[in-house]
């Protein structure tokens, strides 16, 4: 209303008291500016009624009091409170057992990325190795976990076995593997260690017969050649026969888990006479 006549007195020669009044459009003035924020309108005056949203920029936010919605709803006169574009800041994240972020510090700028570290002999369980500062106070994806590194317990060699046997062994547990009676370790090592990455790191160890080449048990001035013959086996020697002949026991060897080439039979060796001839 313009005008101080809202009541006007009729009064003599056809008068009325005070001036002539009217209603006129009542209009807000444009908001005052907001740092790194700005309204979805460009007017400088807006007609009653009418509701501007306020956005702040990439990496603000606006204070929780503060409405994003504003309306004309008097002459120059905006519903709610000046609003505040805010810096988007994180706090340090919750502390990981067995971890670590690759900082600390009490404060992070909006999209600072922090890497996460499991101490040694542990390992990151749910895939999250950063966290991104996307809102306020608020970091990107769950909460990392490290847990204890664990190795599968690894297959027995052929004719081998392991010293410690368990479903699942930890991150620097040790596994000793062993031949059994009358084999012995052809390639790869007998001591394993549970490695970082959860494996055992060393070719599998293989086992193969052990070959009898000490012939020490069975030597004789009789004997030309030694059979080669593996763990279990049996061979027989050869002698001279020129000079030799078998009197009893017998020419069969076998080989033992101490590489040592073992009568079956003990033989008894006798001397072959001589053919002399006169002339």
């Amino acid at each position: 209303m313009v005008g101080s006549g809202r009541q006007r007195l009729c009064v003599a020669n056809d008068q009325w008291s005070d001036e002539d009044t009217s209603c006129e459009r009542i209009t807000c003035s444009a908001p005052i500016t907001v740092n790194n924020g700005r309204y979805d309108g460009s007017k400088t005056t807006y007609d009653y009624g009418t509701i501007l949203v306020l956005t702040c920029e990439r990496g603000y936010y606006i204070s929780n009091k503060a409405d994003t919605s504003r309306k004309c709803v008097g002459k120059d006169s905006w519903s709610g409170i000046d609003p505040i574009c805010h810096r988007i800041t994180c706090g340090q994240p919750n502390k990981i057992y067995s971890g670590r972020y690759s900082t600390d510090q009490r404060s992070y700028d909006f999209e600072t990325v922090i890497t996460l570290s499991c101490n040694k002999g542990y390992t990151i369980a749910n895939n999250v190795t950063e966290r991104v500062c996307e809102g306020p106070n608020r970091w990107s994806g769950a909460e990392p976990q490290c847990t204890i590194v664990t190795c599968k317990m690894p297959p027995s060699p052929e004719n081998g076995f392991l010293t410690r046997n368990q479903q699942i062994y930890y991150y620097d547990n040790v596994i000793r593997l062993s031949c059994n009676e009358g084999y012995e370790v052809k390639d790869g090592i007998q001591q394993l260690t549970c490695l970082q990455d959860g494996s055992w790191g060393a070719v599998a160890m293989q086992c193969v017969k052990i070959v009898c080449n000490d012939t020490a048990n069975v030597a004789h001035e009789s004997i030309n050649t030694y059979p080669n013959i593996s763990f279990g086996e049996l061979g027989h020697v050869s002698f001279n026969l020129s000079f030799f002949h078998l009197e009893q026991g017998s020419t069969e060897v076998n080989c033992s888990a101490g590489r040592q080439l073992v009568w079956t039979k003990p033989p008894q060796f006798g001397r072959s006479a001589l053919l002399c001839h006169k002339h």
